[in-house]
């Protein structure tokens, strides 16, 4: 089996897993922001997959998927099993946007949506000016685009040519009270990157391979865009698409559905 093939074959394994654990802390928690968790799994593992550990970072701007957070951090062993399942019980010790304190492998939180960007800029700027070779990936939702502070940053990063920055847009066209484009169309979310100096790519944001490719671009002097094209809810039949999904819980009626669809 090739190198190539060994690797894709893991990062799909491990989206599998990912995915059931979202479930399991949801159904423990009877909480939502599932679908919008289910829709960057890949976009997650494949980040964690590309990074070094200690020196790399990875910043989720799109709080609201702590879900897939989570359980990507159990997968890659900076949880465990007993923390994850701690998710909105009565220790209240992982909540439903990421708080302090942290756990391992995350250094800021994300709350307040359009703020993880600029928090990457100022990182990625931060490791030039000390010399390291690090890179940070920042992972925001198309909804997050709306805000200023996206671009003020990208403005930012494209103007001072900082090459170890990688945003991952999470394109699932869905936010919390309509499609993307109903509520301020952003029309080629690729194209306005580029013309804020970014390297650009789209990219079908469920296709492991396609994600890593796109991770690995040489981009030379200019930040990296990855418009990772998603479905919201993707992996439960029902949440695939739908706008009510956004907040709500999985009921008592539904979870032997959802437990059959995810394989758990």
């Amino acid at each position: 089996m090739s190198i190539t093939r060994y690797f894709i074959m893991n990062k799909n394994s491990a989206c599998k897993q990912v995915r059931k654990d979202i479930v399991r802390m949801a159904l423990q928690s009877k909480t939502g922001h599932i679908s919008s968790a289910l829709s960057m799994v890949e976009i997650l593992v494949c980040s964690f997959f590309n990074m070094r550990s200690g020196k790399d970072k990875f910043i989720l701007s799109k709080g609201h998927g702590a879900l897939c957070l989570y359980a990507t951090l159990k997968y890659f062993e900076y949880m465990t099993d007993s923390d994850i399942m701690k998710y909105h019980n009565k220790e209240f010790s992982f909540t439903s946007f990421i708080s302090d304190p942290f756990p391992e492998g995350v250094f800021f939180t994300s709350g307040s949506l359009g703020h993880g960007l600029s928090v990457a800029v100022g990182s990625a700027l931060s490791d030039r000016l000390n010399g390291n070779n690090y890179r940070t990936i920042c992972v925001v939702s198309d909804g997050e685009l709306q805000e200023g502070s996206i671009w003020e940053a990208a403005l930012y990063a494209g103007a001072n040519k900082l090459n170890s920055l990688t945003v991952i847009i999470d394109n699932n066209k869905l936010q919390a009270f309509g499609e993307t484009d109903d509520v301020v169309p952003m029309g080629d979310i690729a194209q306005k990157f580029t013309s804020f100096g970014f390297h650009s790519i789209s990219i079908d944001g469920h296709d492991t391979n396609a994600i890593n490719l796109a991770l690995e671009t040489n981009t030379f002097d200019k930040p990296l865009a990855i418009i990772a094209n998603t479905t919201k809810g993707k992996g439960i039949s029902f949440m695939e698409n739908s706008l009510s999904w956004h907040y709500l819980p999985i009921t008592e009626e539904l979870e032997k559905v959802v437990k059959k669809e995810i394989g758990l």
